[in-house]
């Protein structure tokens, strides 16, 4: 694809070493798999996000859980990225990659409460916006637009199908960014068309390279500023009649948890745990986020880290229920506080 703006591509490389730059100080500061270290440090979690904290669906765009998450993200963002950014402009781009990276956590956030982050949503918006370019100048670009849309229409789903079969990819972040860069770039995309210049003497015009029409001033401005009050609305509807809010949830007392644990049925457990976290702070959230972890690596098996987990959770100050629920499943896997 020619290029149509600067040649270098500066936003996106700046926003690649971003996210490593992030993903290194998670590294040191416990981990970029630990889900304390995570939420320290802005990673999308719905009661919180209900509770106010709406930062928390723009910082999750620039952190990455583990190597293998930065770099799939980061390749997807060099290759699609470049393409877009010399395409629409730095400026669009940033627009673009932005919203549809919130538009992904607002997505994710409706769709359930778990901690997630990454920026899998804007790198799906910024393949939508390249989907949109394409689309809107196939007549110019012929061929080469309809081929690549197919490509780029089998990397979608392969993406999607792959999310839907494994486990720990948050789809709902993929598809709410994939649609919002794609409506994004779909009114921000520049026209294509053949310009003309000045042949050798006594030959006339002839074709010069394609020279795109970027959107206007005043059009791209608009865009922001309906999708800004889009945002805000779509997140305050979700707020305000969150599934997964305090007063949603229903109520479970801990002898019940108790009594799901002895059975072995840790999920009604971690709902209770997820419900009290919603309404606490501070460290006593961080210890809920643990014993909520605990419980759910109880359910799946793995004895010796929800053990771990559940350990760490008491460290913190849980209040009396959390605290019976955390001496049940130690006792459920055969352990003593």
């Amino acid at each position: 694809m020619p290029a149509q703006r600067a040649p270098g591509t500066p936003a996106t490389w700046t926003i690649a070493v971003v996210n490593v730059v992030v993903w290194l100080l998670l590294e040191l500061n416990g981990g970029s798999q630990n889900v304390v270290v995570l939420l320290r440090f802005g990673a999308k979690y719905g009661p919180a996000i209900a509770d106010g904290e709406y930062w928390r669906l723009l910082t999750a765009v620039f952190i990455h859980i583990g190597v293998f998450h930065l770099v799939a993200n980061t390749i997807g963002l060099l290759i699609f990225g470049g393409m877009v950014e010399r395409a629409y402009g730095m400026r669009a781009f940033i627009v673009i990659y932005v919203f549809a990276g919130v538009f992904g956590n607002v997505a994710s956030y409706a769709a359930g409460p778990t901690v997630s982050a990454g920026a899998s949503g804007a790198v799906f918006g910024i393949v939508g916006a390249f989907a949109a370019y394409l689309l809107a100048n196939r007549q110019v670009l012929g061929d080469l637009a309809r081929r690549s849309l197919w490509g780029v229409a089998m990397i979608v789903v392969i993406n999607i199908v792959f999310g839907a079969t494994v486990g720990g990819v948050d789809n709902w972040a993929h598809l709410g960014g994939l649609l919002s860069g794609g409506l994004l770039g779909f009114f921000l995309v520049p026209r294509l068309a053949w310009g003309f210049q000045q042949g050798s003497p006594g030959s006339g015009f002839e074709p010069a390279p394609l020279v795109g029409r970027p959107a206007s001033l005043i059009r791209w401005q608009a865009v922001v500023i309906l999708s800004a009050l889009l945002l805000a609305g779509t997140t305050w509807i979700i707020t305000r009649d969150y599934p997964y809010s305090p007063e949603r949830i229903v109520a479970t007392t801990a002898s019940e948890a108790e009594r799901s644990i002895q059975r072995g049925d840790f999920q009604t457990a971690r709902d209770l745990v997820e419900a009290l976290a919603a309404g606490s702070r501070g460290a006593t959230r961080l210890g809920l986020f643990y014993l909520q972890r605990g419980l759910e690596r109880a359910g799946e098996g793995d004895r010796r880290d929800a053990v771990t987990d559940i350990r760490n959770a008491l460290r913190y100050p849980l209040p009396g229920d959390a605290i019976r629920i955390a001496d049940a499943a130690l006792a459920q896997l055969g352990e003593r506080r």
